[in-house]
């Protein structure tokens, strides 16, 4: 599936949630990403990016 990413974090985040994106996706500019994502790897990216979120709090 294509997909569209934009994020938007404190910026001690961003270097994780950059790193998470670029394994899987095409990186755009400063704070998006799109691509074509299978079902695995949309899931694996949606489950890093919300834990880094949640570790961090």
């Amino acid at each position: 599936m294509y997909t569209i990413l934009v994020y938007d974090t404190l910026s001690e985040r961003n270097a994780r949630v950059l790193r998470t994106c670029r394994k899987h996706m095409h990186h755009m500019q400063r704070s998006v990403f799109e691509g074509q994502l299978s079902q695995s790897a949309d899931g694996a990216t949606t489950r890093r990016t919300r834990t880094t979120h949640r570790h961090r709090l």
